[in-house]
């Protein structure tokens, strides 16, 4: 059986560096800062580590 969750994430956006988080609603709180460089691969691998 697959168990779903809709994970809000956030994201600050400048010029060299992009900074990530994403928001955990059962918790009430905000998890897994991290500081990106501004390339989508960064995002998308940060994405990719959620699914796991």
């Amino acid at each position: 059986m697959f168990h779903f969750t809709t994970l809000f994430i956030g994201m600050d956006v400048h010029k060299e560096s992009f900074s990530l988080c994403y928001y955990d609603m059962m918790a009430n709180q905000f998890k897994h800062s991290t500081k990106v460089g501004p390339n989508v691969s960064y995002i998308v691998n940060y994405v990719n580590e959620l699914r796991r």
